[in-house]
């Protein structure tokens, strides 16, 4: 093990032989770090987590997994909550943060200051852009693309599947699977759901208890079951969004 100056680490933890721990890591109690895992300068690792998980199959599921150890990178000022698993091929950019409970799946990729609330799960090949925020209880289906700056309420429900009902007797090719996709500035409220491959415009909102069964248009109110656009975003609002973004992309 590779390991910086001042760190810190807990009691009965399990560190792979090649793996790489920066400066000033906290390292917390009964964490596991499987092989080929960096973490960066002044990471946050708390209790119970495990960092580079092999993926695994068993012969009654549908996907095919690769269960080999890949690198997963944790940049430097990241915060992993009790509790959370990221599996290998991970990629955690600078300062991206997930809290208790949640598990992120293999080659997802968390942009710079990205925060996942409690209990997220992002399943293998889900990308999510910077600054982006995802709450509690949320499962993302991968594949599937989350831009930047992009709000995601407690409770909203994806799928992936357009033909699940054939693809758990193994009947259809699970390589179609897609999950929604979610476009820079947009806004999912509380328990809305999205179904397989839809596209969520720019900017657009999807009001609480929507269930999106069609793309959702740019800077669009979105509402009911299923969802309808109900009025444009107002131009004030999307203006100063627009110039946050521009600011934002300056000092990029």
């Amino acid at each position: 093990m590779q390991q910086g100056t001042g760190c810190r680490i807990g009691n009965y933890v399990t560190i792979a032989e090649d793996a790489v721990i920066g400066n000033n890591v906290t390292i917390g109690n009964n964490v596991t770090i499987y092989p080929r895992v960096t973490i960066g300068d002044n990471c946050i690792v708390m209790d119970g987590s495990v960092l580079g998980r092999l993926p695994l199959r068993t012969p009654v599921q549908n996907l095919d997994v690769i269960s080999a150890y890949e690198p997963l990178t944790i940049a430097s000022g990241c915060v992993i909550g009790c509790n959370c698993v990221v599996y290998t091929g991970v990629t955690m950019n600078e300062n991206a943060a997930i809290h208790d409970l949640s598990v992120v799946r293999e080659h997802s990729v968390l942009a710079e200051d990205v925060v996942l609330a409690r209990g997220v799960y992002l399943q293998p090949e889900t990308l999510i852009g910077a600054r982006s925020r995802v709450m509690d209880l949320v499962e993302l289906p991968g594949p599937m693309l989350v831009e930047a700056d992009v709000f995601i309420a407690p409770g909203v429900t994806m799928a992936n599947d357009a033909n699940g009902y054939l693809t758990r007797f193994h009947l259809h090719e699970p390589h179609l699977l897609k999950g929604p996709t979610i476009r820079r500035f947009a806004m999912i409220g509380p328990n809305v759901t999205l179904l397989p491959g839809v596209e969520i415009g720019e900017g657009a909102h999807i009001a609480a208890g929507a269930v999106v069964t069609k793309d959702a248009p740019a800077w669009t109110v979105m509402a009911g079951i299923p969802a309808k656009p109900l009025r444009e975003v107002s131009a004030e609002w999307r203006e100063k969004i627009l110039d946050y973004g521009k600011k934002l992309d300056t000092l990029s």
